[in-house]
């Protein structure tokens, strides 16, 4: 009987053969660009939330809601990219 295949395995092995081939374009793809559309992102929601209106009550909670979840995000891809720089120093 054929030993069954993980499902991910094909992707995991073409994203570690671009770590390895071009490591500066996968951090790049992976975490720079990431943290600067998630920093875009919140600066659009701060603007969005100071243009509107004090007694739109409802719609200021809604954009602090997203405001929050983009900064948990942007937190999570923080911690994977000092994680990455580690490991990136490991193989130098």
């Amino acid at each position: 009987m054929p030993a069954k295949k993980r499902p991910f395995e094909a992707e995991s092995k073409k994203w570690h053969s671009r770590l390895m081939n071009n490591p500066e374009q996968f951090e790049k793809e992976t975490f720079v660009d990431r943290i600067n559309e998630i920093n875009f992102a919140i600066k659009e929601f701060r603007k969005l939330y100071e243009k509107a209106p004090v007694t739109d009550h409802l719609f200021r909670a809604k954009v602090i809601k997203e405001i929050d979840r983009s900064k948990r995000t942007l937190s999570k891809i923080l911690v994977e990219y000092e994680m990455f720089k580690k490991y990136r120093r490991k193989l130098q």
